[in-house]
């Protein structure tokens, strides 16, 4: 738990000088991956180098997260984590469960955009990982 709240501190100061792109969407150099942080305003970050397309899917995507309220639902799994540590079902749970938050973010947009960005917002997907 020390080294989880140690390394958010150190996220939260290597993101401390982003760029505002927009209400709550930062950009900064430090980022190499999109992400949402924060548990009260959650704001997302983004790299520098992500293009225009694949930008709006990105952030659709990250706004998918904190319509879900997934910043709040995660770290609770991690503490359930952090407490079971022993159990290997409960790291198979913890698995499960970040892959489904990603999984139904992306069918989210999908419905949202339409089926038919499904080629383009995979294609940003390929391009971000």
């Amino acid at each position: 738990m020390v080294y989880t709240a140690v390394s958010y501190i150190v996220l939260k100061r290597r993101v401390g000088r982003a760029v505002r792109l927009r209400d709550n969407i930062y950009q900064s150099e430090n980022v190499v991956s999109p992400f949402v942080l924060g548990f009260i305003k959650p704001r997302i970050y983004l790299p520098f180098n992500i293009d225009g397309k694949d930008m709006g899917h990105v952030i659709a995507h990250e706004m998918a997260h904190i319509r879900r309220k997934d910043h709040l639902w995660k770290p609770i799994g991690f503490i359930l984590l952090s407490v079971h540590w022993f159990n290997p079902l409960v790291w198979l749970a913890y698995i499960l469960f970040c892959k489904d938050m990603e999984m139904s973010c992306d069918e989210a947009v999908i419905k949202k955009l339409g089926p038919e960005i499904r080629a383009d917002y995979a294609a940003s997907l390929l391009n971000l990982s």
